[in-house]
């Protein structure tokens, strides 16, 4: 009868940008275990929460089959004495020989009987290896120096094959059958015996929610609950939510206020702030304005008394203030007295400064719109909110120059001008913001080809590879009259941006036309 396996490695929190990885880490070292051990059966399922990483096999052999092996020996030509060296190797007699006819003549050979390994001791052997393979970015000691590393303190491992512990041990931490609930919730602070078949539910009455999905819709019918009849509606967000799932166990979502007043303030500078800073949802109104109120996940079942909102509330006000400081004393120099400041701001230390990057984009843009954006483009590199905020780079620019008394065209263009931020981004939305978004991103690239800067492997400290996708799908999706071959400086770069090109088709599915 095919058996499941269930692994689970218990730690303080893991950071959660790097749960995924890890996650993706374990199902393929597991896949890759059971093919090298030509053990049937596979990965059923992978998850997590901050405190623990979770691996369940399905369709597990008891152990390996037995096998035959094939030893060849030397010629048999080489004589009685070759056979009884090979024979006394073998730990057999030269009677037990045997001859097998190659391409070179007859050789001895001895085939001998394989005694299939059990599916637990198999695992038994892997799995401290497996454990500590995974490759986090960053590792550390915890048991002395010398000692093996792990992205967090190992506490405990659940390791049940079938009914049965599959015993091992990790940095002085032996596997069992018991698993650790909530870390404030948990009916017990003392281990909570599981098996595979009980695992999740032992855990939930332990106030431990394993599954991200099953975290997620919890925190979406938290949320609905809250704004049911409200006319309020939560502003999306699913890489936010993304985050939440993995720094809770036990999500719940509350309902936060705060002053009508901080309203003046830019929306994407509130947005930025509740987000970015204290991992909030926004909210908003039926048409789209935002709300004088937040959503906040708690890892914890409920804030009966009120003081969970209270302190969330404290804090946001505080940020808020930063906020409003930045912007007010930001006002009182223009983006235009800033642009000699970008003098002082180092692009990259081989090709020079902002200020330099900014004039060598203006000689390719004639467009009077683009090229007014483009002096002031990068000039909210200089103001305290961007040095505070630094997402909101570019935004800022947009914000200030519209506040400042500049177009609506200019504003909108220093707005969008980073744009796209990946493949799924939409590019700039008007034609001066396409021709600065590229001049910009055009400029980077032939720059740092220039200079060396040439990404290699997984390194791309300048995001090289996404300026090459933002230019291609510029230039395919835009509407402008350049063309990409004139914009090429070298064949290294031709050859990059081929690369890009060859991505953005693979990722839609068709071939996009080029100008």
């Amino acid at each position: 009868m095919p058996l499941d396996f269930l692994l689970e490695i218990g730690s303080e929190e893991i950071p959660d940008w790097m749960i995924e990885p890890a996650l993706e880490h374990l199902k393929g070292a597991f896949t890759k275990l059971l093919a090298d051990h030509k053990l049937k059966g596979g990965v059923a399922w992978v998850d997590a929460t901050p405190r623990r990483l979770v691996v369940q096999l399905t369709g597990l052999p008891k152990g390996q089959k037995d096998s035959v092996e094939t030893v060849s020996g030397p010629p048999k030509s080489a004589g009685e004495g070759a056979a009884m060296g090979f024979a006394r190797k073998m730990g057999v007699t030269p009677e037990q020989l045997e001859t097998v006819t190659t391409d070179k003549g007859e050789y001895f050979c001895f085939k001998r009987k394989l005694v299939g390994k059990s599916t637990g001791e198999i695992l038994a052997a892997a799995l401290p290896g497996l454990i500590l393979g995974i490759p986090w970015p960053k590792t550390m000691y915890w048991l002395g120096k010398g000692t093996p590393r792990f992205i967090r303190p190992i506490r405990w491992i659940v390791a049940l094959l079938g009914p049965k512990v599959v015993e091992f041990e990790v940095t002085g931490v032996k596997s069992g059958a018991a698993t650790m609930g909530h870390r404030r919730l948990a009916k017990s602070k003392k281990p909570v015996k599981v098996s595979i078949k009980n695992y999740e539910q032992k855990l939930l009455e332990n106030f431990v929610v394993v599954r991200a999905e099953a975290r997620r819709r919890k925190i979406e019918a938290g949320i609905a609950d809250l704004l049911a009849g409200t006319g309020l509606r939560v502003k999306p967000d699913a890489s936010l939510a993304d985050t939440l799932c993995d720094i809770t166990e036990y999500p719940t979502p509350i309902l936060g206020s705060f002053a009508e007043s901080y309203l003046s303030l830019p929306a994407e500078v509130l947005v930025t702030v509740m987000r970015h800073h204290q991992k909030y949802f926004s909210v908003v109104r039926e048409d789209g304005s935002l709300a004088p109120h937040f959503i906040a996940v708690m890892n914890t079942e409920s804030d009966s008394e009120g003081f969970v909102r209270a302190g969330n509330e404290r804090v946001l006000r505080a940020r808020f203030n930063d906020a409003r400081f930045f912007y007010d004393v930001d006002q009182k120099k223009t983006l235009l007295e800033r642009v000699a400041d970008l003098k002082h701001v180092t692009f990259q230390k081989d090709i020079g400064s902002y200020f330099d990057k900014v004039k060598r984009m203006e000689k390719t843009l004639a467009d009077l719109d683009a090229r007014r954006a483009c002096e002031l483009c990068k000039c909210d590199l200089t103001t305290d909110m961007v040095k505070e905020f630094t997402d909101l780079q570019g935004l800022v620019g947009g914000i200030y120059a519209r506040a400042q008394g500049e177009s609506e065209a200019v504003a909108q263009a220093i707005y969008e001008h980073y744009k796209p931020l990946s493949m799924e981004d939409s590019i700039p939305s008007t034609l001066a913001g396409q021709q600065l978004a590229l001049a910009d991103k055009m400029d980077t690239l032939t720059e740092c080809f220039r200079v060396g800067l040439i990404p290699t492997g997984s390194k791309d400290p300048f995001a090289l590879r996404r300026a090459a996708q933002g230019v291609v799908k510029i230039l395919v999706e835009g509407t402008l009259e350049a063309k990409l071959h004139e914009l090429i400086a070298s064949d290294a770069l031709k050859t990059f941006l081929k690369i890009a090109y060859a991505t953005i088709s693979a990722t839609t599915r068709a071939t996009p036309t080029m100008k």
